[in-house]
């Protein structure tokens, strides 16, 4: 085989090996923002930029199978439907863990971002238990990731772990569900752009 021929061989095995990452890459990038890790804590801390049952109750989950005391739900203080968020709720927690209702409470947010939702949760830790030095953040899989992370930086007082709610198929096909593909699409913007400006300028 002549050098020309070996460069013509050679870029092709280099043109398909770098196909062949990048399929991987694709494949594994929905994966990738999933992290469920939970571990003992203080407080479970229940993220809602919108209230979500799937949150909920994997946050009471963790609860009833002792991974923390208390559990704080986030809740938008805005109204939905004639009827703020924050009474929707306390209300489910009443019919959903009547048993635990010393060990639950609500916290009123008012900011629809990840970034400034977790600057508001310190405030109910405070108020909630004030003693507390760890945390288990529960959200929804796909926002596991650069929840924990932005926990990690914004509140490093305390020891942070989290649990995803599984709410997609974020699997190797993800890009084949309309849903599923915007959803992955839009929070790796979210997360690198959190990765390369916000957090840098998060105080």
């Amino acid at each position: 085989m002549n050098s020309s021929r070996r460069r013509t061989a050679g870029g092709l095995l280099t043109f398909g090996a770098g196909i062949a990452l990048a399929c991987f890459i694709a494949a594994k990038s929905g994966q990738f923002l999933v992290v469920d890790n939970p571990k003992r804590s203080d407080l479970i801390i229940v993220l809602s930029e919108d209230f979500n049952d799937d949150r909920a109750e994997r946050g009471l989950t963790l609860l009833r199978a002792g991974y923390a005391h208390q559990l704080l739900l986030n809740a938008p203080d805005r109204v939905h439907y004639g009827r703020r968020q924050t009474e929707a709720a306390k209300d489910y927690l009443g019919k959903a863990a009547p048993d635990q209702a010393s060990q639950v409470s609500v916290c009123r947010i008012s900011s629809d971002s990840t970034r400034r939702e977790m600057t508001q949760v310190a405030g109910c830790i405070q108020r909630i238990a004030p003693n507390a030095t760890s945390g288990l953040l529960v959200t929804s899989d796909y926002l596991t990731r650069r929840s924990l992370d932005t926990a990690q930086r914004l509140l490093p007082r305390y020891q942070w772990s989290v649990a995803a709610a599984r709410e997609l198929d974020l699997g190797s096909r993800w890009w084949q569900n309309r849903e599923s593909a915007k959803i992955v699409v839009t929070e790796w913007q979210r997360l690198l752009w959190w990765l390369v400006v916000d957090q840098w300028t998060a105080k």
